[in-house]
């Protein structure tokens, strides 16, 4: 009791000294994550894409893509060009400083006519690492690219990401009883990589 207030009982009592207090000791744990993370690394030949385009800052949100391809829809467009792919492009500002391109894309087929002002871009032969997501969108997509870049790339030891590419492949909405926001609606994330040693 002295050891640890400084006085004696007795000195307590007669108002000689005061007691000191302590608050309890709490203990915090933060658990993050809790979500498979299925993977899968593919070779892909490389493949034509022709699509609209719209530049946007590095800092845009998924909001901005969103209503990017909602335009897309609505318009003349949408009503004639299925698109599946949303393809964005960093060429290390070939677009402007701290921006890049983001097509609304599907393949390109030599057989079929297509507006004027959609682009083509030839995506090369590279390796890919494909993530696929399950679940209504935009919000399954958006916690599985969270989830590559706070868990899965800080743990990547064997690859490197090739940032120029990053595409998203979305199937057919009307297959599902709810479209994109169907619980089985399916969407895949592909990120380009090269093993390190070919750098």
């Amino acid at each position: 009791f002295s050891r640890l207030h400084g006085a004696t009982p007795t000195a307590i009592r007669k108002g000689e000294s005061t007691l000191k207090t302590f608050a309890p000791l709490k203990m915090k744990i933060v658990l993050e994550g809790g979500y498979l993370l299925d993977y899968k690394i593919v070779k892909k030949e490389a493949f034509d894409i022709i699509g609209m385009s719209r530049i946007l800052p590095y800092d845009a949100t998924g909001s901005d893509i969103n209503e990017f391809w909602q335009e897309m829809i609505s318009t003349d467009y949408g009503s004639r060009h299925f698109s599946n792919y949303g393809v964005s492009l960093d060429f290390q500002g070939e677009f402007g400083n701290h921006k890049y391109k983001y097509l609304v894309a599907q393949l390109y087929d030599a057989d079929k006519d297509y507006p004027d002002e959609m682009e083509v871009y030839t995506i090369p032969d590279l390796d890919w690492v494909v993530f696929p997501c399950v679940g209504p969108e935009p919000e399954t997509l958006m916690r599985v690219v969270e989830q590559v870049y706070s868990e899965w790339l800080p743990t990547l030891r064997e690859y490197d990401i090739d940032g120029r590419y990053l595409i998203e492949y979305y199937d057919d909405p009307g297959k599902y009883a709810n479209d994109v926001r169907d619980e089985k609606y399916y969407v895949e994330l592909w990120f380009p990589i090269r093993k390190k040693s070919e750098k």
